[in-house]
């Protein structure tokens, strides 16, 4: 019977809390920053492990969500969520950071608590910076990235705040591996600078930036593969030349797009107003330069009378996934976009979300039938937003028409907002 008891007392003894504390906070490090801190009331030995993780996540954008249509709330949520991180950064003692991410709807008033967190992330040499700062539409005063961290004056100065220097900021950004910046005002400097000082920088995305006009990435980033550029309204042109890109996103105003020599390019999404040139005349040649090497390619349009014209469309010869997104209104005939398929000869997958705007009626008119295209290699159709009105089932009807090789077609109704 003794012996049993032993037996159990090995079972039940508590082996996890005997690891060493890097391990425990690795593990840690792979929850929530909320669920991380609860294991603090587990036992003395647990207290502080939290605060050594490698992983900081402040995500609070559906709080945000909840109080958007509130203005009242607005200021007291905002003020909540700067102290919550500015004590959780007060509290962190790990000396290297994998990840700071913060999603939270901030103005140009926060300018001074942003800037401290990026000092922060910087110094703990942080691989993945993600800031997120999702504005309501009635304030557009977006917060401005730190272009003076990277000079020498403010590189050797003292900081208070969150008990450390500041000095060494230079040497922290060496290590970013990815930057995804949202509604963060960064000019043509700071991204410069970033993908010139940043050596091992993967993955650059910025969106709404109204100060970044000229981008150039060249053949010396030669560890960029992921850049996303998207709703920079100020934007005038991108030069990407001798760069090793893998994926590359472009949405919003037209603007002047120059590539050359991407031979790794196998992956691009465009839409927005710059489509009304590739629909026209203006880049055919920048598509015909991409005709051998893209495999996925993903479109998306704001409005559906903007319809392609098939024989100004080049050849994507070695295309094998479509994915085609689109607003349209009431019962507008979409089945204009199906000959896109026709630009692409191996096109093996089709996807096709709409988002519809307005009424969800059915017209009376008739259903208009396409003319014969038919496609040797589609083999997966998903239509997406399916509703059940004549200008879907056109669209249904044309691939059951014209995919000789069709072998799954998906219909999905769900709203693809």
């Amino acid at each position: 019977m003794q012996q049993q008891c032993n037996k159990c007392d090995s079972v039940l003894e508590d082996q996890i809390s005997r690891l060493p504390i890097e391990v425990l906070a690795c593990i840690l490090s792979q929850l929530c920053l909320k669920e991380a801190v609860r294991t603090s009331i587990l036992s003395a030995r647990w207290r502080h492990v939290w605060t050594l993780i490698t992983r900081l996540n402040f995500n609070k954008m559906k709080a945000f969500q909840v109080i958007r249509y509130y203005p009242e709330l607005h200021k007291a949520g905002r003020q909540s969520f700067v102290k919550w991180v500015n004590h959780v950064l007060e509290l962190h003692k790990a000396g290297t950071l994998e990840e700071f991410k913060v999603s939270f709807s901030l103005d140009r008033r926060f300018n001074v608590d942003v800037h401290d967190w990026i000092r922060f992330a910087l110094l703990r040499k942080v691989q993945r910076l993600q800031l997120e700062l999702s504005l309501d539409w009635a304030n557009k005063k977006d917060c401005t990235f730190p272009f003076g961290l990277f000079s020498q004056s403010e590189d050797t100065c003292l900081s208070s705040r969150f008990g450390i220097r500041t000095n060494g900021i230079l040497a922290g950004i060496k290590f970013l591996k990815e930057v995804c910046l949202t509604h963060l005002d960064v000019g043509d400097e700071v991204v410069g600078f970033l993908l010139s000082n940043c050596p091992d920088l993967e993955r650059l995305s910025v969106h709404h930036s109204f100060s970044l006009v000229n981008l150039n990435v060249g053949g010396a980033h030669s560890s960029l593969k992921y850049l996303e550029i998207g709703n920079c309204n100020n934007i005038k042109s991108i030069g990407i030349s001798d760069a090793n890109l893998v994926s590359f996103s472009y949405i919003g105003r037209h603007t002047n797009l120059f590539m050359k020599n991407v031979p790794s390019l196998v992956n691009l999404c465009i839409g927005g107003d710059i489509l009304k040139s590739y629909f026209g005349l203006l880049m055919e040649d920048f598509f015909a330069q991409l005709s051998c090497c893209l495999k996925t390619l993903t479109i998306q349009i704001y409005d559906s009378w903007l319809h392609p014209k098939p024989y100004l469309l080049t050849k994507l010869t070695s295309l094998e996934r479509l994915t085609l997104k689109i607003s349209a209104w009431g019962d507008n005939m979409i089945v204009h976009f199906a000959p896109l398929i026709d630009m692409c000869p191996r096109l093996l997958k089709f996807e096709f979300q709409v988002t519809w705007i307005g009424s969800l009626s059915v017209s009376n008119r008739e259903v208009m039938r396409w003319g014969k295209l038919p496609h040797r290699f589609l083999k997966e159709v998903k239509l997406g937003g399916y509703f059940g009105r004549k200008s879907d089932l056109e669209l249904a009807l044309f691939f059951f028409q014209n995919a000789v090789a069709l072998e799954k077609m998906v219909i999905d109704p769900r709203s693809q907002d």
